[in-house]
């Protein structure tokens, strides 16, 4: 009895070694703001955090307050609406009761349609819908998982509330054309400094400092110069070791700022030169850097507590189910920030984190001091009973 006693201590105390040391093997730690409602929010990530990842984000986890791993998915540059112009089906009818919310609607479209899109008032939630179609309001037809195309004169919508509240619906139709129009999205990092060098080489040279590594796909210019010019120039990023590592290679036109695109680097210094030749120097007047948006999309649960956990060089990409159905996940979801972003170790300024930083290792020395002591006692123990 002793025996397996002291093994559960054991397991639970190996268990909670676990998790504390589980959010110590990252460099960064950030707090989610709070879950309004359960269900998929999207999770901008924010330039400050991407000083701390790998370019490609594999090192990068939600965990919740128990530091389970929340699963989600990257998407990046997720456009502002589902491509083209929405085009509006007259609600006719709706009624809300308490397990569910119904609506009929008018299809316009003679050809019929194989999607219909809902806007809703709500934040991101989960809810089931079945959908019949008419073309009298009398007789009604159930439609299948999916909405197969058909070409019904109306439709209905019963969407299961349980017992949430129910959808705030504004509107209902279809995007006619359904070609993903949105354009590529990018954030501007913080603010660089710059210095330019004219030498008497015929080049001049910019070198770029940004404030932290933050990730780069393409770096603007505002340039002044003369009426007309055309020049050669060259993007560089320098490495911890002054090295130059090229770029890409790119010209410049007095007939537009230069918007310069490459492959996401990782980079706090970056070095641009131009070629004068006999002509005077360019005057680079402004630079800005930036990379493209990207959103974590996750799953929450309200009233869960979640957090943020990057920079593990050791880790590879995680694999959740969740990757497989991606499709299935609406491109319009409610966003939710994070806030407190610290690194590892890093003393906070709540009195509360304090103490629990303070108290973090003598604590897992303590844990670790048990466990000793009780291992000594489960091997006598075993020794006792000629295990």
């Amino acid at each position: 009895m002793m025996y397996k006693h002291n093994k559960t201590v054991i397991i639970f105390l190996l268990c909670c070694i676990g998790k504390l040391l589980f959010a110590q093997d990252f460099k960064v730690k950030a707090t989610l703001n709070t879950v309004a409602s359960t269900g998929f929010y999207k999770i901008p990530v924010h330039p400050e955090l991407t000083a701390h990842t790998k370019t490609d984000l594999s090192d990068l986890r939600i965990i919740d307050q128990s530091y389970k791993q929340v699963p989600f998915i990257i998407r990046h540059s997720l456009p502002l609406n589902p491509g083209g112009v929405f085009m509006n089906f007259q609600i006719l009818k709706t009624t809300i009761d308490s397990l569910s919310t119904t609506i009929e609607i008018v299809c316009p479209l003679e050809s019929g349609t194989d999607r219909i899109s809902l806007h809703i008032g709500n934040n991101a939630v989960e809810r089931i819908i079945f959908i019949s179609g008419s073309n009298d309001r009398k007789q009604w037809y159930i439609i299948e998982e999916g909405v197969p195309f058909s070409r019904y004169s109306y439709y209905k919508l019963v969407i299961r509330n349980g017992h949430s509240d129910p959808l705030n619906i504004i509107k209902a139709g279809v995007y006619t054309n359904n070609k993903d129009t949105g354009t590529q999205q990018f954030t501007t990092n913080p603010p660089v400094s710059f210095v330019q060098r004219d030498s008497s080489n015929g080049c001049s040279y910019i070198t770029v400092t940004q404030k932290d590594f933050y990730h780069l796909d393409r770096v603007a210019l505002n340039i002044h110069g003369p009426k007309y010019y055309k020049r050669a120039a060259h993007l560089y990023n320098l490495d911890e070791k002054g090295n130059k590592i090229h770029l890409t290679s790119f010209e410049i036109l007095n007939s537009h700022s230069p918007v310069v695109s490459f492959g996401t680097v990782k980079a706090k210094q970056l070095l641009i030169e131009v070629e004068n030749k006999d002509d005077p120097p360019l005057v680079i007047e402004r630079v800005s850097t930036e990379q493209s948006s990207k959103y974590l999309v996750a799953y929450l649960e309200k009233r869960k507590n979640y957090f943020i956990v990057a920079g593990n060089e050791d880790l590879k990409a995680p694999e959740y189910d969740l990757q497989k159905f991606s499709d299935s996940i609406p491109n319009l979801l409610a966003s939710i920030s994070y806030h407190d972003l610290r690194l590892n170790g890093e003393v906070s300024r709540s009195q509360n984190k304090m103490y629990w930083s303070q108290w973090l290792w003598p604590v897992i020395i303590l844990f670790l001091f048990a466990l000793g002591f009780l291992t000594y006692k489960l091997m006598a123990d075993m020794k006792r009973s000629g295990f």
